[in-house]
């Protein structure tokens, strides 16, 4: 799942550069399920992954990872810090 996250996340920035990527993946599905809870809070489907909660709980953990170091990473290249910006002048 990480490396799905990853590649996904990996063509948007490539997408985001103005470069086109070789492959477009689609959103993983985990990670529609995670923005769907974590904007509104619910969990949104009853049975399959939510009866088996520690499955669930792994992917959705593994989701807010990559989400939360792609943000990081996207915050960071929208405004590096000075010591890049000198180095770059």
């Amino acid at each position: 799942m990480r490396s799905t996250l990853y590649e996904f996340y990996g063509t948007l920035n490539e997408i985001a550069k103005g470069l086109k990527p070789s492959v477009i993946v689609e959103k993983p599905e985990a990670l529609v399920l995670y923005e769907q809870i974590k904007s509104t809070g619910v969990l949104l489907c009853a049975g399959g992954l939510l009866e088996q909660p520690y499955i669930f709980m792994m992917e959705y953990a593994v989701c807010s990872e990559v989400d939360t170091i792609f943000t990081v990473i996207r915050n960071r290249n929208a405004n590096p810090p000075k010591e890049i910006q000198k180095e770059g002048s």
